[in-house]
């Protein structure tokens, strides 16, 4: 009895170990569906994915029910291309992949040939509704452009009403590693 309590207990902390080592990814997915003009699903259409500033492209065929997914994306801005024989081309630009997000860009293929290309400019906001996530993230470009003393990330970042900033000495302190506050 001793040895079967021992090795369960051996299972479960190498099952807790595994899923707090699959938590630590930072990389994002995109995935969506492609669909016709009367909103039929369309299997086998050739959806690639390519990275706006590095220019680096992946590819996915869609499955029977015209669902695709990439896996492991790193962060940035992307376009979305899918392509079908006897279909128009259909891209979208300007996907925003924020660290462990989870995207959807669906895709509609309107009937004609590939010579001819659909592009969608402007991109509705995008919200995952996947998530019950409250996490932040911060962009360089954000950072950039808003009215902040000394440009500092730790003033923006208190600007969410979701943070504590404490209590005590720290609490109005904007440098969380500074050695002097580091017993708080």
């Amino acid at each position: 009895m001793r040895k079967f309590a021992t090795r369960l207990a051996l299972f479960a902390s190498v099952l807790s170990m595994a899923s707090v080592a699959s938590a630590q990814d930072y990389r994002a997915r995109v995935q969506g569906v492609i669909t016709d003009e009367s909103q039929g699903a369309l299997p086998g259409v050739t959806v690639t994915l390519l990275n706006e500033a590095t220019n680096v492209s992946v590819f996915k065929v869609s499955d029977p029910q015209g669902h695709y997914l990439f896996d492991f994306v790193d962060p940035g801005t992307y376009t979305v291309f899918a392509e079908l024989t006897g279909f128009k081309k259909s891209e979208r630009t300007g996907i925003r992949v924020q660290q462990r997000g989870d995207v959807s860009a669906n895709l509609t293929l309107a009937i004609g040939q590939l010579s001819e290309t659909i592009t969608v400019i402007s991109e509705a906001t995008q919200v995952q509704l996947n998530s019950s996530n409250s996490q932040l993230t911060l962009e360089r470009q954000m950072i950039d452009q808003m009215p902040l003393n000394g440009r500092n990330p730790y003033n923006m970042a208190m600007m969410d009403a979701t943070l504590n900033p404490g209590v005590g000495t720290t609490a109005n302190e904007n440098r969380p590693y500074h050695h002097a506050f580091a017993n708080d």
